[in-house]
């Protein structure tokens, strides 16, 4: 899933966050699809320079699968959770700040669609790790614009844009699609949108 902010990148106070995201790619072999919802609840803080946040998630999707592997066909759902650490520190010049960041997490899944690769071997844990640059313009004192340029494993480089006002927020991104088995795989696959709700 392509990483969407669920919170502001930059603050200057104690935040929670609850937030829905809808994520749509195309699959590894060509034909395929992957769609996805995540729900999530972020806690974050901040100091001006720098942030930290941390957030908990579950999600539920299906895949679309058109006889390429393993002679399936048809719609496999899966379900997740985790939970992931991300941090970042911000140059401020004036309305304009400047940084990077990182995030670190894990997350399981399971499902039909995930005992497909059970099956070949695959592990149901894995880590999250990622990495990133972002800017953020803030007009005022309830309004912030957000950019990110990162890349995370699993996944590939996105780019992402947010923008938070008062206790609402919304943000878009797309990304490089699945690792495919054939190289009929899209290179930007894909695309998400999250709508997020400050709690506290």
């Amino acid at each position: 899933m392509t990483p969407t902010a669920t919170m502001p990148l930059s603050t200057e106070e104690s935040r929670a966050h609850v937030a829905v995201a809808v994520n749509y790619s195309g699959g590894f072999n060509a034909n395929e699809s992957n769609g996805v919802t995540e729900l999530s609840y972020t806690l974050g803080d901040g100091g001006g320079w720098y942030r930290f946040a941390a957030k908990g998630f579950l999600y539920g999707g299906t895949y679309g699968i058109d006889g390429t592997y393993r002679n399936l066909s048809g719609s496999q759902p899966y379900f997740g959770l985790g939970g992931i650490g991300d941090a970042n520190v911000g140059l401020p010049l004036g309305s304009v700040t400047l940084g990077i960041g990182g995030t670190l997490g894990v997350e399981t899944e399971f499902g039909p669609y995930t005992k497909l690769y059970i099956d070949s071997g695959e592990r149901r844990i894995w880590p999250l790790v990622g990495a990133y640059y972002f800017m953020t313009v803030s007009p005022n004192e309830k309004s912030q614009f957000g950019l990110q340029l990162g890349v995370g494993i699993p996944g590939a480089i996105y780019l992402a844009g947010n923008y938070f006002y008062d206790r609402w927020g919304g943000t878009i991104g797309i990304g490089a699609g699945e690792d495919d088995n054939n190289g009929s795989a899209p290179d930007l696959g894909r695309f998400s949108l999250g709508l997020s709700y400050r709690v506290r």
